[in-house]
């Protein structure tokens, strides 16, 4: 399975434009996340977007055994490299994201876990 296919992709990079152009007006919009992806027995993230004008990084939601969470960016290419305990990353093909990405940051600090 393609974890990032070409429509995430676009989803991701059509996102990231528009944060710009939003920062460019001193705003922030709290988007939806496009993708959740995990490694099994691991992390897991949901993602939101790509950044204008750096394609190799994308930023989102990553939960950890450790028990917490944090918001920020990650490499793309380490998602090709990650392994857990029990395999490498994969795309949970069945996640629909029902709440903005803050919603579920403060979930999961409260929680203890992302709940999607």
């Amino acid at each position: 399975m393609e974890v990032f296919t070409n429509e995430i992709l676009a989803a991701l990079k059509a996102n990231g434009k528009a944060q710009s152009a939003a920062r460019a007006e001193g705003k922030h919009t709290d988007f939806t996340p496009v993708v959740k992806l995990y490694v099994p027995m691991g992390q897991v993230w949901l993602l939101t977007e790509i950044p204008a004008g750096d394609e190799t990084v994308v930023f989102g939601l990553k939960y950890s055994n450790a028990g917490v969470p944090e918001l920020g960016h990650v490499d793309l290419a380490e998602f090709a490299t990650l392994r857990g305990r029990h395999g490498f990353v994969k795309r949970d093909e069945n996640f629909l994201a029902d709440k903005k990405l803050s919603v579920y940051a403060d979930e999961s600090t409260r929680f203890g876990c992302i709940l999607a």
